[in-house]
């Protein structure tokens, strides 16, 4: 088993991580919009239309999550950082073991929703009109990939959380 130190070392630098790629993931849904011409008849009929990532509820539920995500990792790290300098099992272990349970499956649910929406969409939209620029798909695609990246990553603060919380149950046994 890995010392606590070690730990909270790996934990921390996955937070790190985790919250640059949620971070990143955000700002990649925020500038991503697209043109849009409605046509009607095969005909160009109406005015352009900016799309946005707000506009469809699968990507506003990617951005939640990368937010939410990105809130929880900073604070995390901040408690990770006050752990570290105590240099002991401090707070809530079972807390954060279950946190971090939610937290994985909650981000592994907004990637799953980013993917499935931005699949949808290119599939309506090469139907409609194949000269539609894919780059809004693909940015979205890409936006989710980063979202999946720090599943992985709270999946394995997960497994070391479950470290701590068998150490915590070992210190009460005692």
């Amino acid at each position: 088993m890995l010392s606590f130190k070690t730990t909270r070392i790996i934990s921390l630098i996955l937070r790190i991580l985790s919250a640059i790629a949620l971070f990143t993931s955000i700002v990649i849904l925020g500038i991503n919009n697209i043109d849009l011409i409605p046509y009607k008849n095969g005909k160009p009929a109406g005015k352009p239309y900016t799309a946005h990532f707000y506009d469809i509820v699968g990507f506003r539920y990617i951005f939640a999550t990368a937010f939410i995500g990105t809130a929880y990792s900073i604070g995390q790290g901040v408690c990770t950082i006050i752990h570290l300098a105590k240099g002991k099992e401090v707070g809530h272990v079972t807390f954060d073991f279950y946190a971090e349970e939610v937290m994985s499956n909650f981000l592994a649910s907004g990637a799953v929703a980013g993917f499935i929406t931005a699949a949808q969409y290119l599939k309506m939209w090469d139907e409609i009109n194949s000269l539609i620029d894919h780059r809004f798909i693909n940015m979205t695609y890409i936006a989710s990939g980063l979202v999946i990246f720090a599943f992985l990553s709270s999946f394995v603060i997960s497994i070391f959380s479950s470290y701590a919380l068998g150490r915590n149950d070992d210190d009460e046994l005692l």
